[in-house]
């Protein structure tokens, strides 16, 4: 039997703008100085904006 997964998405779960603060918060301080992982996060939380 094949396990089926799905994609994961953070944008889907970032519904408030609390939510996408602390998100990028923690992020920042998780990658410090890695610009590009950064701006994958800003897309993320533009998608999540919608």
């Amino acid at each position: 039997m094949t396990e089926q997964l799905s994609r994961w998405d953070s944008a889907d779960y970032l519904k408030t703008e609390e939510e996408r603060a602390e998100y990028l918060e923690v992020c920042m301080d998780a990658m410090r100085g890695d610009l590009e992982f950064i701006a994958k996060v800003l897309k993320t939380i533009e998608r999540a904006q919608g």
